[in-house]
């Protein structure tokens, strides 16, 4: 499927942000087109997105490509909302942990001790 996708990917409609903060530029194209092949397994599957990455630091860039499936028919703007809107919540989720836990810095490695203490530091989390 991924490869077929890719294959099939024409860009439709395209946006594009640049935002700077922390020590970085990111800039981030999100493209839309329309699903047109066949897939069994996503029946309902409406839209092709593809979104574009460059991060630079101070030392290093990195560039990547995503793709993501949905049911939706919606603009680019709204999907790269969307997508961002996703990553924030996990990026927030992540940070809490971190700083309340000590996740990072954990030495914790083998298995199952890691699985148990994600489990015990979801207990403890406020608001659960």
């Amino acid at each position: 499927m991924y490869r077929s996708i890719i294959e099939e990917f024409t860009p439709e409609e395209t946006d594009y942000q640049v935002n700077k903060g922390h020590g970085r530029i990111e800039k981030r194209r999100v493209s839309i087109c329309k699903a047109k092949g066949n897939y069994p397994d996503w029946p309902a599957l409406n839209t092709i997105i593809r979104v574009e990455c460059e991060r630079q630091t101070k030392y290093k860039l990195e560039n990547s490509i995503r793709y993501y499936i949905s049911n939706l028919s919606d603009s680019a703007i709204k999907f790269a909302e969307r997508i961002r809107g996703y990553w924030g919540v996990e990026n927030k989720v992540h940070y809490v942990r971190d700083v309340t836990q000590g996740e990072d810095k954990s030495r914790i490695r083998t298995k199952p001790l890691p699985q148990f203490m994600a489990i015990a530091s979801q207990w403890a989390e406020p608001n659960r």
